[in-house]
């Protein structure tokens, strides 16, 4: 028996269909304060903008120094398929033994994929170095946001894409759930 289940997913809501393309600006208050857990000089709760916005050039499409969330149009459904199999068989009058297969498999539940992630293997290499802060290589070509700074975090520029805050693919179909089971009585 086999079912669509086109809202079913490991993470995310509904909402997430039909949203299109889209750019975000991650809140910046500018370039990091020596002082450990203090706002960035001239950054407040009040100005959160003080270094600017990473405004869309006129004619640039590519969005550069933001964060990108993607959603592809050609969305698989997921789907279902559920089995039960056993066999009996009677052994005398008064006993009966039934061993039987019971089974569910998902294919193509949705998932929201990162692909802008630092290699996990990164960490083994770095260990905390990941968050020391080094000279940012677009520094003066990214205007405004964190890639505008003139220093990073190292993990930003070991990224796939080092020029792009995140890059999020929106509700991929790539999951699979696999359950089966053994009964008897």
């Amino acid at each position: 028996m086999g079912f669509n289940a086109a809202n079913n997913g490991l993470n995310a809501a509904a909402s997430d269909f039909g949203s299109g393309l889209f750019a975000t600006n991650a809140l910046f208050l500018g370039e990091p304060n020596p002082l450990r857990y203090t706002p960035p000089a001239g950054g407040s709760w009040s100005n959160p903008f003080a270094s600017g916005l990473a405004l869309p050039v006129k004619g640039q499409t590519t969005f550069v120094g933001q964060n990108i969330r993607v959603d592809f149009p050609d969305h698989k459904l997921a789907y279902l398929i559920n089995w039960n199999f056993s066999i009996q068989r009677q052994l005398s009058e008064k006993s009966l033994v039934e061993v039987g297969d019971v089974g569910t498999k998902a294919t193509h539940l949705f998932w929201n994929r990162f692909d802008n992630a630092n290699d996990p293997l990164l960490l083994q290499q770095w260990g905390s170095g990941l968050l020391d802060s080094v000279q940012n290589p677009f520094f003066g070509q990214i205007r405004g946001g964190a890639l505008g700074a003139q220093n990073v975090q190292r993990r930003q520029l070991l990224r796939p894409f080092p020029q792009y805050q995140q890059i999020l693919s929106v509700r991929r179909p790539y999951g699979d759930s696999h359950y089966q089971s053994f009964t008897a009585r």
